[in-house]
């Protein structure tokens, strides 16, 4: 019996620090590549047919605005049903100079994207940013790690996948995604500096 409670210590230990070897390697500030990063939002191509990013997303060419057609919920900006999409919007749009990823003492990772710092709890639980005004969670994906954001009433998506690349670059892909239309996509890409 005490065989298999050690056998199942030892497998909760291994998951453990597998998840926790996951997470990638961001603590840091990074700053920004203009000349890599895209200069508008990208839809992915009729057939899926480009290469996935980080967090699944295939890119295309996307010419247009990057506030895709059907993003505005049926209510209208007030966002009566689907919620307010500014805020999604505004964090889509988002091309900071500077990303400060941090651990507080207690081991949680913290995001300073210019706007305020953003403590990202990895333990699959919904916390408020911007105000108040999205309702985030976080996972890990693919060697990336991903925040999922909503506007409280729901409606448009935002997703940021923040992952390295063989280089070093931290590479950050966000996805804006309507409940009506295709999804948009834009990546940023960020180099490690001295803090």
């Amino acid at each position: 019996m005490t065989s298999t409670f050690a056998a199942f210590g030892l497998i909760l230990g291994l998951s453990a620090a597998g998840a926790t070897a996951s997470v990638p390697d961001v603590v840091g500030r990074w700053v920004i590549e203009p000349g890599a990063s895209d200069e508008g939002g990208r839809r992915p191509e009729p057939g899926g047919a480009a290469p996935a990013r980080i967090g699944g997303t295939p890119p295309g060419a996307f010419p247009e605005e990057v506030q895709p057609a059907g993003a505005l919920p049926a209510g209208g900006a007030s966002g009566r049903r689907g919620g307010n999409p500014a805020a999604a919007f505004a964090e889509f749009n988002s091309n900071p100079e500077e990303l400060v990823f941090d651990r507080d003492p207690d081991g949680t990772l913290t995001l300073d994207a210019g706007d305020g710092v953003s403590r990202l709890y990895l333990d699959g639980r919904r916390f408020k940013r911007a105000n108040g005004l999205l309702e985030t969670t976080v996972r890990i994906k693919e060697g990336a790690l991903v925040l999922d954001s909503q506007p409280s009433g729901g409606g448009v998506r935002v997703t940021i996948a923040y992952g390295l690349d063989a280089q070093g670059h931290l590479l950050v892909d966000a996805t804006l995604k309507a409940p009506q239309g295709k999804p948009v996509v834009k990546r940023r890409v960020y180099t490690r500096a001295a803090r």
